[in-house]
């Protein structure tokens, strides 16, 4: 059961409710009420809230405007939400232009704030608002708009609740003021997150634009004085009744410049509630100290929106937003450690001072201070030279506070001189600028960096506007050229100065002042021009990507000689500068620096060139113009050479010195789609430079990457060209010149290809390269067969057309032995085939030199394709051509030492790619078994039972065990027809059973080329496999011995040179007499070895 005393609650709430219910009743429908103040006149609504008593007046806006009261009061005591009466009074004020709408439901706003008795929930509902989901950008527009209004003028926002108040939610706020700074967080996440963007740049919309300053009003107000007192004055006198107070630059009274009022006579003699204020004014200022992060994020959105308009204004907001980070880290450190009351007043304190100044100052929309700047500027004018003058007399200790305070008063300046427009500052300026610029320029003398730094950007703002520059600059230069001959703060900060104006005037003598002061002996004059042209092309290639090239030719010629300057610092600037100049002018010179004999200037030359290629901004134009550079020096070492009567011709110009840094530059390259185009077209067009291979072939990294767009550029190239005919041969074979640039125009693409690392030919995939070749086998191509369209169809065209330039063919065979040998062989094959069947000396020798380039490049890839058996039958029919004439045999005896070289190649790719015949010895060999060494090493039975060996080395080294078989005539003829693939012809011979004694003897040659062209490390194996079966030929055995007579009986210098071997020699011959199966042989050997007996 309920106590009686709970039963008394319930009773008096629900009598409560039921008088309220009854109050609303009678009044009249909301949505009636809305509409009679929304239609009525602005000057009407004026009337009634500015009569003694709304409430007595009998008229139709009177009894709106109490029953809209009687609406609001309803909801506020019923706690229910006012969000669909404000809301449309909210969209009323702002959907059209006319200011009596706005004025009209503002005054509607104050009156009620003066008339209601619950002004801290009327506040709380209308705070509500702003941060709803529900309501659009145009009420929350409106929002913005009459919360301004009212913090500015409003007197009843800042005065205490009567009779306290006792809502759990409203707890701590004291006053409406307090329940708007709530609104602080969402109104900056509407300015921040609300802004349009035009590129990479923010711009503020209507919305957030109120949005920032209803922030900046609301924080402001949080440590100010109330605004005037509520009279019988209109609220057209209110605004006219205004004016702004500014502080005395030593005053340290916290009331602010700005939009401050006075405060009426009434209002200054009633102290009754002062103590009061004071507890306000310290909780608006902790409440400000809360919202520190959100002043930051405002600041940091107003820089960026007047980053571009107004730039001086936004070097203000800079140094306010510097300011305002330095409390948040005094705020994190106060975290860090055991917090003190004291210290958090501190801050406190100084962003309560600081902001009530800025505040004023940041507002965009502010017509008082844009029609009437001249007090504020002459305020924080006056506050400069004041603190300037102190500074001077006052001591070393109270210098810092100085700093600080010019620093706030040029931080204020900023604000408000940039917010300006042309006219206005013109304006402005008229009576004041002598004085201000000598006042800024003795700030740029001064030592404190952010001095300095503020002073300039005034500084440059006034000399660099629309109207009067160069007056203006013409006056003030000379003093900021005497700045440049010390090495200090002032020098440092003229420097930007003084380059916007060359930049500005390009013409001006000044510009030879500045670069007599960069060849000067004194290094702080050296630095300071270097620092002057640095900040110069910084300036001039703001808006376009490098300086005009009259300019940079003067600022190059003066760089040059910096190149060789004594300190390092200027040679790294100077070397830098140059990617920004003109390289047609720059890169001749640069590179002929490059190998000059000063170290100094030949390492800058080279940064100075590497710069150039990494950073200048068409780098199309500047490979070109670097190629071109190094040809012309070429050409004139060239001629030097000749002069002096050296047989060089140019080749003492040691081109990797700058060809060395295209590697760098290469790496960094993004789009090489372009580059390629113009460096091929280039190559393409000059054919016979011999530089830009070389080029190409510092990027060979580079471009085999880029498959898709090398190979495509080389095809159409190739095919353009025309096939070569007897007739076209024959044509121009008459003019020399013409036959050279035919040589070079259809070599280029070949070099281009040539130049191209292995892997670029690996691309399987590329359809230039290969197209369907891959897939399936293509025959060789005759003369009246279509074009191949592929690089590969027209690489083996090239190499097989006998009316082909030798040099174009010789490189096209090297290059069709790169290919991949699924995509070349079966045409190789079938082409040499063809010629060997033909007798065709001209297409053998191009077949023969690419399986050569082939098989030295793919080994194994190449030598287990099952078509090299058939190139090894070409290759034996090859060998068998018999010298028809005297003028054929030279050439047919290339095309066979060609198939020598073949075998050779083969068997180099066979042992380099297989293992060892058998193994080595485990154990050491004994000094005196030297001479047994390569029989003992050898297993017995390999060299001694030749049919013991046979199939273990034909097993391993197919192609290397039948040419030693055939060399020794030991193979029958059957076996050696199938592996070597001779003729029929040859097996209708009597001496069927042995090959031809020329073919033995070209496989001898065979083993002999392989020999010389086997890597080191495979000549062991090589030897175990060659040596054993020859030495088990007499023959050879015999020669040895004769050999070895024939040393002993050489002169005495051969002696003395083989004396210490003949102790081995000896013991070698002994056993050979008592071991060796020929009698002859063993005959011999003990003759032998009786001489050298008697001898010793």
């Amino acid at each position: 059961m309920l106590s009686k005393l709970e039963f008394e609650q319930q009773q008096d709430e629900g009598r409560l409710i039921w008088e309220a219910s009854k109050s609303v009743a009678s009044l009249p429908p909301l949505g009636r009420v809305l509409s009679a103040v929304f239609n009525a006149e602005w000057r009407s609504v004026e009337k009634a809230l500015c009569s003694h008593d709304v409430r007595a007046q009998q008229g139709s806006v009177g009894r709106a405007l109490i029953s809209l009261l009687g609406h609001v009061e309803n909801g506020l005591t019923s706690g229910g939400s006012l969000e669909q009466m404000f809301c449309p009074m909210l969209e009323h004020m702002v959907k059209s232009k006319d200011q009596g709408n706005r004025k009209k439901i503002v005054g509607i706003f104050r009156w009620t704030f003066a008339e209601t008795k619950h002004g801290l929930l009327l506040a709380t509902s209308l705070a509500a608002i702003v941060g709803s989901l529900k309501v659009d950008h145009r009420v929350k527009l409106g929002w913005c708009i009459l919360v301004r209004e009212l913090v500015e003028r409003e007197f009843v926002l800042y005065r205490s609740s009567p009779n306290g108040q006792t809502d759990e939610e409203l707890t701590g706020l004291v006053t409406p003021l307090m329940c708007f700074s709530k609104c602080v967080h969402p109104l900056v996440r509407i300015a921040c997150n609300e802004s349009s963007k035009q590129g990479k740049q923010k711009a503020p919309t209507r919305l957030t634009m109120a949005a920032a300053d209803c922030v900046t009003v609301i924080t402001k107000g949080l440590i100010s004085d109330p605004p005037v007192t509520p009279t019988k004055s209109t609220p057209d006198k209110l605004e006219k009744n205004e004016e702004r107070v500014l502080v005395s630059p030593t005053s340290r009274s916290s009331n602010a410049s700005g939009r401050v009022s006075f405060i009426s006579e009434e209002a200054k003699a009633s102290t009754s509630g002062r103590e009061t204020e004071n507890v306000l004014k310290e909780q608006g200022a902790r409440a400000l100290w809360d919202s520190l992060d959100d002043i930051i994020l405002l600041v940091t959105e107003l820089q960026e929106w007047n980053e571009q308009a107004r730039p001086l204004h936004a070097r203000g907001l800079r140094q306010v937003l510097m300011r305002l980070n330095h409390l948040a880290n005094y705020r994190e450190s106060l975290e860090t450690r055991s917090k003190d009351a004291g210290s958090i007043q501190v801050g406190v304190s100084v962003l309560a001072a600081c902001w009530r100044q800025y505040s004023s100052l940041i507002l965009l929309e502010d017509r008082n201070l844009v029609l009437n700047p001249d007090p504020v500027i002459q305020h924080w004018f006056g506050a400069l030279q004041y603190w300037t003058q102190a500074a001077q007399e006052m001591d070393a200790t109270v210098t810092r506070r100085a700093d600080e305070m010019r620093g706030y008063a040029l931080t204020c300046l900023a604000l408000t001189l940039g917010r300006l427009d042309p006219r206005r500052l013109e304006e402005v300026l008229k009576d004041i600028e002598p004085d201000l610029l000598q006042s800024l320029m003795s700030q740029v003398r001064e030592a404190n960096i952010e001095v300095v730094d503020m002073a300039m950007a005034i500084l440059r703002s006034l000399l660099f506007r629309s109207s009067g520059v160069n007056s203006k600059m013409e006056e003030i230069v000379p003093v900021l050229m005497d700045m440049l001959d010390t090495r200090d703060s002032a020098a440092r900060a003229v420097v930007h100065l003084v380059a916007e104006f060359l930049a500005s005037n390009p013409t001006s003598p000044e510009l030879e002042k500045v670069l007599a002061r960069l060849d000067s002996e004194d290094p702080l004059q050296r630095r300071n021009g270097l620092d002057v042209l640095t900040e110069l092309v910084a300036v001039s290639t703001k808006s376009k990507d490098t300086v005009d090239t009259p300019l940079s030719r003067t600022i190059a010629a003066h760089l040059f000689d910096r190149l060789g300057d004594e300190e390092l610092t200027n040679r790294v600037e100077a070397s830098a500068l140059f990617a920004k100049l003109d390289p047609t002018f720059t890169l001749a010179q640069l590179v002929r620096l490059v190998y000059s004999p000063d170290a100094r200037k030949r390492s800058a030359a080279s940064s100075a060139v590497q710069a150039v290629l990494c950073n200048h901004v068409d780098q199309c134009r500047t490979v070109t113009v670097l190629l071109d550079c190094i040809r012309d020096l070429m050409a004139e070492v060239a001629s030097a050479d000749r002069t002096r009567g050296s047989s060089k011709g140019g080749d003492s110009l040691d081109l990797d010195r700058v060809l060395g840094l295209v590697a760098t530059w290469a790496s960094k390259v993004q789009d090489w789609e372009l580059l390629i185009e113009v460096l091929l077209d280039k190559m393409y067009k000059e054919a016979s430079n011999p530089v830009i291979p070389r080029f190409l072939s510092h990027i060979s990294g580079q471009l085999a990457d880029l498959p898709h767009l090398v190979f495509p550029q080389i095809h159409q190239r190739m095919h353009d060209q025309p096939r070569m005919s007897e007739e076209v041969l024959s044509n121009i074979s008459k003019n020399e010149d013409a036959l050279a640039e035919l040589l070079f125009q259809r070599l280029s693409p070949l070099l281009v290809l040539r130049i191209l690392p292995l892997k670029a030919f690996n691309h399987s995939s590329s359809k230039d390269l290969y197209g369907g070749m891959l897939d399936e086998a293509i025959s060789g191509e005759s003369q009246d067969q279509g074009r191949i369209s592929t690089i590969t169809g027209l690489l083996l065209e090239r190499m097989c057309n006998v009316w082909e330039l030798d040099d174009v063919r010789k490189i096209a065979a090297e290059l069709t032995g790169r290919l991949l040998p699924n995509a070349m062989l079966s045409a190789v094959s079938a082409a040499l085939e063809e010629a060997a069947h033909n007798v065709n000396t001209v297409t053998a020798k191009a077949c023969l030199f690419s399986l050569c380039t082939s098989l030295m490049i793919r080994g194994k890839e190449t030598l287990e394709h099952p078509l090299l058996a058939q190139v090894r039958k070409s290759l034996s029919s090859i060998i068998l051509w018999s010298l028809n004439s005297l003028k054929s045999a030279k050439e047919i005896s290339k095309t066979q030492h060609g198939c020598i070289d073949c075998y050779a190649a083969m068997i180099c790719a066979e042992v380099g790619t297989l293992g060892l015949v058998s193994q080595l010895p485990s154990k050491p060999v004994q000094s005196d078994q030297k001479m047994k060494k390569l029989i003992e090493e050898i297993p017995e039975g390999e060299w001694r039972s030749h049919a013991n060996g046979k199939q273990e080395s034909q097993k391993r080294w197919e192609i290397l065990c039948s040419v030693v078989q055939c060399v020794l005539g030991s193979q029958p003829f059957p076996p050696i027809s199938a592996t070597l693939g001779l003729s029929e012809v040859e097996k209708g011979r009597g001496d069927v059973q042995l090959a031809p004694e020329v073919y033995r003897v070209c496989m001898a040659n065979v083993l002999i080329s392989s020999a010389q062209k086997i890597s080191a490390s495979a000549r062991p194996a090589y030897a175990q496999a060659v040596i054993p079966p020859i030495m088990n030929f007499i023959q050879e055995r015999t020669a040895g011995t004769r050999l070895l007579a024939s040393l002993l009986a050489s002169e005495d210098s051969v002696l003395e040179k083989i004396a210490p071997y003949i102790e081995d020699a000896q013991r070698a011959v002994a056993t050979v007499a008592n071991m060796d199966s020929s009698p002859q042989l063993r005959a011999l050997c003990e003759q032998l070895l009786g001489c050298m007996t008697r001898s010793d």
